[in-house]
């Protein structure tokens, strides 16, 4: 008995992650996988567009086979069909309030896939001012996707441990294992910034990360940060031009870069806060502090 619809939406995203898992490492340098060589990706296609075609399932499914087929279309190198599928599930304007977990972690990773995509799309025929469009519009989908994917995960892991600590006292939540596309998710946006040239939006973004309450998943990205975050500290500025965490850069730095993705209208993700908070005085203090916190993560 073949099965219905929700039953291969179900079905296509189950293969399609198991299809990325035996190529992570394909995925990781941008090859295209090809549908013939890849008979799981060519089955989870043939559901996905079946279930679109049909129509007959709720709209939050619609919306989830959309996601599913947007990052299908990534992975085999249709880059423009990837952001046209994003476009008509309408990501832009979908909120993560009230949804559920998988939810978030699929918006997570469309607005990361559809910033990768817009990068790789031909610059030919596009204006330079549209070039310059579409590289505002890669920082803000990678940004969104990096505040998205925190909340996820600080929501999965509190949510692990309340049904843990309900069945088994004392017992350890299992660790989550980051995709490739939630990896991405948290770190593409200071690290397209800081490739731009754009220090204060690429320090600010990581500072931001660093001050988010970590989970058992984030913990080896936070080191990473960290150390990043300390060489640009000491490579990429210089004393004069050092601002603090808790205050503004120098007006002149803002001025070049004042067109910046306004992450105060998303959810943030939780954040240490406190009173009594230690403030680095300069960068070569900031820096060794960082250190310090990478060695004992």
């Amino acid at each position: 008995m073949p099965p219905d619809d929700l039953g291969k939406l179900l079905l296509a995203e189950a293969l399609l992650e198991q299809c990325l898992k035996e190529n992570h490492a394909k995925i990781k340098d941008s090859i295209p996988l090809l549908e013939k060589n890849e008979p799981k990706m060519n089955e989870a296609k043939n559901y996905l567009s079946s279930v679109l075609h049909h129509g007959k399932l709720s709209p939050q499914y619609m919306c989830e086979a959309m996601l599913i087929l947007g990052k299908l279309h990534y992975v085999e190198g249709s880059y423009r069909d990837a952001i046209s599928m994003y476009a008509r599930a309408g990501i832009d304007d979908m909120s993560v309030e009230n949804k559920p977990l998988y939810q978030m972690r699929l918006l997570s990773e469309a607005f990361v896939i559809k910033g990768l995509s817009l990068e790789r799309l031909p610059n030919s025929i596009a204006s330079r001012y549209r070039l310059t469009e579409r590289e505002e519009e890669v920082i803000a989908c990678f940004e969104r996707a990096s505040w998205i994917a925190q909340v996820f995960l600080q929501e999965l892991e509190k949510a692990t441990n309340n049904s843990t600590s309900r069945h088994l006292k004392g017992s350890q939540p299992a660790d989550y294992e980051l995709s490739y596309f939630l990896e991405a998710a948290l770190q593409s946006a200071y690290v397209k910034n800081l490739k731009k040239g754009n220090v204060v939006k690429g320090m600010r973004e990581l500072r931001e990360v660093l001050r988010t309450v970590e989970t058992k998943a984030t913990q080896n990205f936070k080191v990473m940060a960290a150390k990043h975050l300390a060489g640009v500290l000491l490579h990429s500025l210089s004393e004069d031009c050092y601002w603090s965490p808790l205050s503004h850069p120098l007006p002149e730095f803002m001025s070049k870069e004042e067109n910046s993705f306004i992450t105060q209208a998303l959810r943030k993700p939780h954040l240490y806060e406190g009173d009594n908070l230690y403030c680095p005085k300069d960068n070569i203090e900031e820096a060794l502090l960082l250190l310090l916190i990478s060695e004992s993560m």
